[in-house]
């Protein structure tokens, strides 16, 4: 029983009349573009030919079969560069000949580009206009963070791993440090054939830069709200702490004073401890 060819169509682009170009294999077929109906047969083979080399297989003329009801069409997005949207697959994902796989996955992301360069359009990955103004930034940040990390005081080394702060600290100057090698590359000039490394760098260096800025947010907005309504916080939480750590401790510290549990103990040495600790709770407490 022959195999059924499977055709991968740009959403796009109509299935009418027009020579097709694209990739092929042996049951399937990935359509990159199509050329208008006044192009020859010479004239797209000359567009392909003149397509500047790359990692990718030169897209061919491609034969599609006259009757198509006896192929299964897939409709996919050809996605442009400057979206940096782009098709993937687990690295665990089975691999087939007629369906899905990597070389077919690279040749869904390749097929707008493809198609740019067959009609002239020039193809390249714009930078972002945030990475732009981040590398400007990033001038300014990287004198200071050199000047720091050049400070080499041992006591503030040794204590920082000890406190919580101090490894706060330590995770926020590593995140800054990883954004600040990673602003060059994001606002460097490239080509779109990197789109897919280019996209997942650019989502990974904005979702670090989204964390640090909503800690930042609402470290700001916590202190500010405890700040504006201290008044009304303290009048709630300190009757509670007074009953806590100042009236039941001092009612432990008179029971201990006595016989506490049936233990019999020194009673001029207990009273001395129990006053003493009741008069450091009283000064603690205010």
């Amino acid at each position: 029983m022959p195999l059924t060819t499977t055709i991968f169509w740009p959403l796009d682009d109509d299935d009418g009349q027009g020579i097709c170009y694209g990739w092929a294999s042996t049951t399937r077929l990935c359509v990159a573009g199509k050329f208008d109906n006044n192009v020859s047969f010479e004239s797209a083979q000359d567009r392909l030919r003149d397509l500047p080399p790359g990692p990718h297989p030169r897209p061919t003329i491609l034969d599609i079969p006259p009757d198509r009801s006896a192929c299964n069409i897939v409709y996919y997005e050809r996605y442009p560069s400057e979206s940096l949207r782009f098709y993937d697959m687990p690295n665990d994902s089975p691999v087939s000949s007629a369906g899905l796989d990597r070389s077919l996955i690279s040749q869904l992301n390749l097929a707008h580009q493809i198609h740019s360069l067959v009609n002239g359009k020039p193809v390249r990955l714009h930078k972002p206009t945030a990475a732009v103004l981040l590398r400007f930034a990033a001038t300014i940040i990287r004198p200071m963070l050199s000047l720091v990390q050049s400070l080499r005081l041992p006591f503030v080394s040794n204590l920082l791993p000890h406190s919580a702060f101090g490894k706060q600290l330590t995770t926020r100057a590593i995140q800054v440090d990883s954004l600040l090698h990673g602003i060059n590359d994001l606002s460097s000039e490239q080509t779109a054939r990197k789109m897919p490394e280019y996209a997942q760098q650019y989502t990974e260096f904005f979702n670090e830069l989204w964390l640090i800025l909503n800690d930042i947010t609402l470290g700001c907005a916590f202190g500010t709200f405890l700040c504006e309504n201290n008044v009304y916080i303290s009048s709630l939480l300190t009757p509670a702490f007074k009953t806590v750590f100042l009236e039941n401790l001092e009612a432990a510290l008179v029971w201990l004073d006595s016989w506490p549990a049936g233990l019999k103990l020194n009673t001029e040495l207990s009273r001395f401890y129990s006053r003493t600790f009741i008069s450091l709770v009283h000064y603690w407490g205010g």
